[in-house]
């Protein structure tokens, strides 16, 4: 399927060398975020049925993909990422969307989430990078460089994909809020709902730290004052601590209500399990005293009848 391409392509590594990237051109960095997960060994085989001479080298997080041929840039660049998000930089729209279609069919996604962002090399800036409007003016663009811009569309993207489930997730509370405001009650369907929904926190939240690594920084930045910033500003931008914060809370408010609405069912499960305690222990108590007043009939009549034996016997021998 890849030779309908029109360019040549080439599987490679090109983080391990130099991008050769034109200065005083606009170059584009389209980011998808295709599934929550990406299996990059499987994704190699996926492409390597196309291209058997292809020589691939992946990463644990992710691999990249060079396309040379006849376009105005020099090289252009896919980067796949193992949380699902694929980054496109220079690649043009039909031939992103072909990618685009090909990694859909991979992981069997419904829905794509989008990031952009438009890079101006310009030397003669006086800052090294300036971002405002999506578009980022940088004075030198490297293989580091790209990697930071590239990693945080990725993440960006990643992180709409979790938010639309959190709102979903949200939207159902919202509906059970509302049934148990008016019928004071939840049925043991509703109840049943909860443990998948904890779960799925858990796995949302597991999937942003260990996925998506939010919390982790890419170790260049400790190389260079220039990287460190352009990091900064980029995550600063796209809102990334901002949003990942606002995501776990809104996961604690989830987990918090489940959590109360189940021990709301099992205290009243207690409470019907209380009262049958209670109803028990009263009807021992009755069939007990009943008892204990059928015992004392018993030797009531008992002693009346030997009385009466005892007065005929006197009775016979005066």
């Amino acid at each position: 399927m890849l030779r309908r391409f029109s360019h040549k392509i080439k599987l490679t590594r090109p983080i391990s060398r130099s991008l050769v990237i034109a200065q005083g051109k606009k170059h584009h960095i389209d980011a998808y975020n295709i599934s929550k997960e990406l299996n990059l060994d499987f994704a190699e085989r996926y492409i390597r049925e196309d291209d058997n001479d292809a020589i691939m080298i992946t990463e644990k997080t992710k691999w990249h993909l060079t396309l040379q041929g006849t376009h105005e840039f020099s090289e252009w660049l896919i980067v796949a990422y193992a949380h699902g998000s694929v980054c496109f930089f220079n690649v043009d729209e039909a031939s992103r969307n072909q990618w685009v279609s090909k990694f859909k069919d991979l992981t069997k996604s419904q829905s794509i989430k989008t990031e952009n962002l438009t890079i101006e090399i310009n030397p003669n800036a006086k800052e090294y990078c300036e971002i405002g409007r999506d578009r980022l003016t940088i004075t030198h663009l490297d293989k580091h460089a790209l990697s930071l811009i590239t990693g945080t569309l990725a993440r960006s993207a990643a992180l709409k994909s979790y938010e639309d489930q959190l709102r979903d997730i949200l939207h159902q509370f919202q509906g059970l809020n509302s049934k148990v405001k008016i019928q004071n009650k939840m049925s043991m369907v509703e109840v049943n709902k909860l443990t998948p929904v904890i779960a799925l926190g858990n796995e949302l939240k597991c999937g942003l730290l260990i996925t998506v690594r939010l919390l982790e920084t890419p170790d260049i930045i400790w190389d260079s004052s220039r990287y460190d910033k352009l990091y900064k500003l980029l995550n600063n931008d796209f809102e990334i601590g901002v949003r990942y914060t606002a995501i776990e809370k809104k996961l604690d408010f989830i987990q918090e209500n489940a959590i109360f609405y189940l021990d709301m069912r099992h205290s009243h499960v207690m409470n019907r399990g209380n009262w049958s305690v209670i109803f028990l222990l009263a009807a021992s108590a009755v069939v007990a005293y009943r008892m204990y007043r059928a015992s004392i009939q018993e030797v009531r009549s008992g002693e009346v009848r030997w009385s009466r034996l005892v007065m005929s016997i006197k009775e016979k021998f005066e």
